[in-house]
């Protein structure tokens, strides 16, 4: 197969809650293959964050942009 060790990425964009944990994952910029783009997503929504905070320290929703780097195999 031609596209085996091809590098590809996926770009999600995410809520990050105030307790570090996904929120919200979408696709942003897709890889051009359906299975590692829904990879992407349930890894992603594995993940815990350090949460974005406030002036005073307090821990705050925000939104991120991610990149995922992927080898096709």
């Amino acid at each position: 197969m031609k596209e085996v060790g091809r590098k590809v990425n996926v770009v999600l964009r995410m809520q990050i809650l105030k307790n570090g944990l996904p929120g919200k994952v979408s696709i942003a910029v897709p890889s051009g293959y359906k299975s590692i783009n829904d990879a992407a997503i349930a890894a992603a929504k594995k993940w815990k964050f350090e949460p974005a905070k406030d002036n005073e320290g307090r821990p705050i929703v925000c939104l991120t942009i991610l990149t995922i780097p992927f080898t096709v195999e």
